[in-house]
């Protein structure tokens, strides 16, 4: 069963290109079994030569079968403490153990097996137990090897440790012959080294003890302290306050409190200026003395009035102390005042304003402020005005001086003229012409301008300057001020025209008619006044406006003026067998009605062109006939034999056959228009 199971398995992998050697029949079948050597308890170290070492576990999987095979080791993710192995996939590989502190810890492994064919894989556990091993504290003691007396050191322990991470406990002591005292309780301890004895000072043993509750150590460190040279002490002595230039004296040897040395004596005293002013400027010679004398400075400007002097003492070994004292200087030396003389132009009869600045000069303050009389923006009149002033500084030092201030009048008068000014002719002359022009001084107030030509001159046309001056009480006169004055003629002529005309005409076309028209301007007189029509023309029948215009010399046209002349035909009224209004003629409807009439014109003379007759306007109107007024329709009008309109010379008149509509019981108007515009009508009602 077994040979034909192997013999498949070889033909399949045939099939999919892998081609092993056929296992050979009766072979033994190869099985993989993964093995450890156990759970293994350690401890997490020892201490070797004062040193904590930790221990390295050997992890092992060669129980495993067959031995060539593949292993792949790892740890539980869940463990407290993370190792790392040496070499994963060996079958015995290392770590080393983790400090697991007094609660110990487990460590779980899992090692993977892969070999044989064909290819198995099977895993194992196993288990590694750590357990605390208590180890004394590590002691790191360290000190300055020398220091001077009186310097401040620091006594470290900062670098001991624990190799199990347990609290440590610090302990300084002083170790003096076979007893000890304790001088800190921390890591860290500062001490000032003491005072040892001359010249060769001393050794001290400082002993750190470290515990960790349970365990302690201990070392020793020695610190030498030298001896040092004492300093001397240095006291400086000032006279003060001091006038300026008043003698100083700069004392280091007082006997009352003279500079000293405790040991090996002052061998030189040297004198300067620190800080302060004014500048002393002493001699370099004179600075090495333990005493010098010397006058006050003069005060100045920036430069303060205290004086600080530093006195240095330096003793046989080259050391030294210095101190310091203060002069301070008086101000006694008052400000000088020198104002100079002012001259200002007068601004009123009063004179002017002045506003000055006086202040006075402080060699150690500087400008101070001056009290003067008459004070600053006080009126001065006109003239010379002498004004004192005085000034303090801030010590009390007065001074005084006076100057002049001088109110002049040179400015003459402002004189104010009117703009240009634009006038009309009103003659040939030009046109007189009136304005006003002023003049206004500082000191005299209104003063009276001259000016050329003067307000109410006749100013010719065209464009003049006006020139005008003043002058003040003072003789200051005025630059000319101008100004021009134009006569210009813009006005065109007056046009007088006749009244509306109306006559009667002379014939049909109408009539003749003459007029006359003028027209007059300012600067030319008469000029001539062109009319259309023109007089003397044929006006047609009707109105007719006649415009009229005229221009002067200087092309100033102007509006045409208008009136109209009205021709007109006289009506002699209807004759039979038609009546004139208000009567009604009636008539049989469809009837021809002879409409007779007569015009005539100027002297009766007898107008007999038809050309008289608007016959296009001419119409018979439809009314009502209880109100004859009322237009109810219009039709043109009609009429027999074409003859419409005729004159007839037989009669003098003229005719007109009107055939009335065929509508019995209407009514109608008939109305004749004529060329002058006028309407005459007949009222007529069919039967």
């Amino acid at each position: 069963m077994q040979l034909c199971f192997r013999r498949v398995l070889w033909l399949a992998s045939a099939l999919v290109g892998a081609l092993p050697a056929a296992p050979a029949l009766g072979a033994p079948r190869c099985e993989v079994i993964a093995r450890t050597s156990g759970a293994q308890v350690v401890t997490e170290g020892a201490i070797s030569g004062g040193t904590f070492v930790p221990t390295t576990v050997t992890l092992n999987a060669e129980p495993s079968q067959p031995k060539a095979v593949v292993y792949s080791w790892t740890q539980d993710a869940n463990d407290a403490y993370g190792v790392v192995l040496s070499d994963p996939s060996a079958a015995k590989p290392t770590f080393t153990a983790p400090n697991v502190g007094a609660a110990g810890a487990t460590l779980h492994f899992t090692v993977t097996v892969t070999g044989c064919d064909p290819l198995q894989t099977q895993t194992a556990t196993t288990t590694v137990t750590v357990t605390d091993v208590n180890s004394p504290p590590l002691v790191a003691a360290s000190a300055p090897s020398t220091v001077n007396e009186g310097d401040l050191f620091l006594l470290d322990g900062s670098g001991s440790s624990d190799p199990d991470g347990d609290p440590l406990t610090y302990r300084w002591d002083r170790v003096v012959g076979g007893s000890v005292e304790q001088v800190g309780a921390t890591a860290v301890v500062e001490l000032q080294a003491p005072a040892v004895p001359y010249p060769a000072g001393a050794s001290f043993t400082y002993r750190l003890t470290v515990s960790d509750g349970t365990l302690s150590s201990s070392a020793d460190v020695v610190v030498t302290v030298k001896w040092v040279n004492d300093p001397p002490i240095a006291n400086a002595e000032c006279t003060s306050p001091v006038n300026e230039g008043a003698s100083i004296l700069l004392d280091g040897a007082d006997p009352s409190k003279p500079s000293t040395d405790p040991d090996d004596g002052i061998a030189s005293y040297a004198w300067r200026q620190s800080s302060g002013g004014p500048d002393a400027n002493l001699a370099a010679e004179a600075l090495s003395y333990p005493a010098l004398a010397f006058d006050a400075p003069q005060l100045t400007l920036g430069h303060g009035d205290t004086m600080t002097f530093e006195l240095k003492v330096t003793d046989n070994g080259g050391l030294f102390s210095t101190d310091s004292c203060q002069v301070v200087v008086k101000d006694v030396t008052a400000p000088v005042l020198s104002p100079p003389n002012i001259t200002r132009e007068a601004t009123s009869a009063s004179g002017a304003i002045v506003v000055f600045s006086v202040t006075g000069n402080d060699a150690f303050d500087g400008e101070v402020p001056a009290a003067c009389d008459p004070q600053s923006g006080a009126t001065f009149p006109v003239g010379d005005t002498v004004v004192t002033c005085t000034a303090s500084d801030q010590a009390g030092n007065r001074a005084g001086a006076s100057f002049t201030v001088s109110i002049v009048d040179t400015t003459p008068p402002d004189v104010i003229v009117p703009a240009s000014l634009t006038e009309e002719a009103t003659s040939a002359a030009g046109a007189v012409v009136t304005f006003s022009a002023s003049a206004s001084d500082l000191v005299d107030g209104a003063v009276t301008p001259v000016c050329t030509p003067a307000s109410g001159s006749t100013f010719p046309l065209g464009t003049t300057t006006v020139s005008c001056t003043a002058t003040d009480a003072h003789g200051n006169g005025s630059d000319p001020k101008t100004f021009t004055v134009t006569v210009q003629d813009t006005t065109p002529p007056a046009i007088t025209v006749p009244g509306d005309i109306t006559t009667l005409a002379t014939s049909a076309a109408g009539a003749p008619v003459s007029f006359a028209a003028s027209a007059t301007d300012l600067v030319d007189g008469a000029v001539t006044a062109s009319c259309t029509p023109q007089s003397g023309s044929s006006f047609a029948p009707g109105t007719t406006t006649v415009s009229c215009t005229a221009s002067d010399s200087r092309g100033n046209a102007a509006t045409p003026k208008t009136f109209t002349v009205t021709v007109q035909f006289a009506f002699l009224g209807f004759f039979q067998p038609v009546d004139n209004l208000p009567l009604v003629n009636t008539v049989k409807n469809g009837a021809t009605v002879p409409v007779k009439w007569k015009l005539q014109g100027q002297g009766g003379v007898e107008i007999t062109d038809v050309a008289a007759v608007d016959l296009k306007n001419t119409r018979a109107q439809g009314i009502a006939c209880g109100a004859l007024t009322s237009v109810e329709s219009q039709i043109e009008l009609t009429t027999t034999g074409g003859t419409a309109l005729r004159y007839d010379l037989g009669a003098a008149q003229y005719v007109l056959n009107w055939q009335t509509p065929k509508q019995p019981g209407s009514c109608w108007r008939l109305d004749l228009v004529f060329a002058d515009g006028s309407t005459q009508s007949a009222n007529f009602k069919l039967k």
